[in-house]
Order: structure tokens, then C-alpha cells, then sequence
């Protein structure tokens, strides 16, 4: 506490400081431990990050490099691999029909479910919820603070270039934006 008036620091302000400093503990002990709270870390992080002058902004930075660190170390993600085999040079027999529509073989809806399945299991073993991420970083798009925006944009081109397959859900937001 008397580090903590040194400092001019407030309540309010001192929680999120001893919250950071436990966190970059962690990081030395179990850092895998904490990827699947990325999405939310980021969401405290990064709004610290515009306190750069203080020691809640210089913890957030810390924080912020380690959890950066640590998610480039993670091993890369295979990049996907070639499409299923499809039918479209061969004429897909016909069943029968129904109003029109004709109904096709059993076989093509077995070509249609592989690959869904493989992207699951993709899912399942890795460790890092990309899609949550992303989602998360984007909503730091409407901090008041430029440093919170930038550390997330410079966040979302860095799981980019990670993992153009998995990100890609920033590519088709900055997509629907031009």
C-alpha cells in the first residue's frame, strides 16, 4: 500500500496493477495454462496499454509482449491442405426428382461433411481459440484510447501472419468494410 501512494496510485487503479503483476507470474510458471484466456486478457490488457506512463501501463505492456510471445511460440498451423475431390467433371447420376429438384447419390453429402469434420478437429487440438481472439481484438475497435487500437490492430496482423487460415475472419471484416 505504501508503494502503491508512492506512486499516486488509486484503488481502482491498484487491482488491475496486482491482477498484471500476478498474470506476468504465470507467464514464468504455466504460460500454456493461459491461452485459453487470451480473448479475455486482451480485453484488460490492451485498455492499460493507454496508461503507458504509469505502472499499470508499463505492467500492461509487459503482459502484452509476453502473451504475444507466447502465442508466436506456438507451433504453426498446418496450412490447409487440398480440397476435397469433387464431382464436377464427372455427371452426377440421378436418382430421381421431386418438383424439379433432382436428388443425387448418398455419396456427395458424405465429399460435403469431410471437410467440416476435419476443421473441427483442427479446432479441438489447438490450444488457441482464434475466432475468439479476433472477435475480441475487433471490439477494441471502439476504445476511446488510440494506444488500445493500435495494440489491437497490431495484434490482428500478427495472428495474420500467424495464421492467415485461422484468422480469417479479419480478412473478410476488413473485406465487408471497403
Amino acid at each position: 500500500m505504501v508503494n502503491a501512494l508512492r506512486n499516486k496510485l488509486t484503488v481502482d487503479q491498484l487491482i488491475p496493477l496486482t491482477a498484471l503483476r500476478w498474470i506476468d507470474e504465470l507467464f514464468s510458471i504455466c504460460p500454456e495454462d493461459l491461452l485459453p484466456f487470451t480473448p479475455r486478457l486482451l480485453e484488460k490488457v490492451l485498455p492499460s496499454l493507454a496508461q503507458s506512463s504509469t505502472s499499470l501501463g508499463q505492467a500492461a505492456q509487459k503482459v502484452n509482449e509476453n502473451l504475444s510471445q507466447l502465442i508466436m511460440s506456438l507451433p504453426n498451423s498446418s496450412p490447409p491442405g487440398p480440397p476435397p475431390p469433387t464431382r464436377s467433371n464427372a455427371v452426377t447420376p440421378r436418382i430421381g426428382s421431386v418438383s424439379g429438384a433432382s436428388v443425387t447419390s448418398g455419396d456427395d453429402k458424405e465429399s460435403a461433411t469431410a471437410p467440416k469434420e476435419t476443421q473441427s478437429q483442427e479446432t479441438l487440438n489447438d490450444p488457441f481459440d482464434y475466432f475468439a481472439t479476433v472477435n475480441s481484438l475487433t471490439l477494441q475497435f471502439l476504445n476511446e484510447n488510440e494506444e488500445t487500437r493500435v495494440a489491437a490492430f497490431e495484434w490482428l496482423i500478427m495472428l495474420h501472419k500467424k495464421a492467415p487460415n485461422k484468422a480469417s475472419v479479419l480478412t473478410s471484416w476488413i473485406n465487408s468494410r471497403s
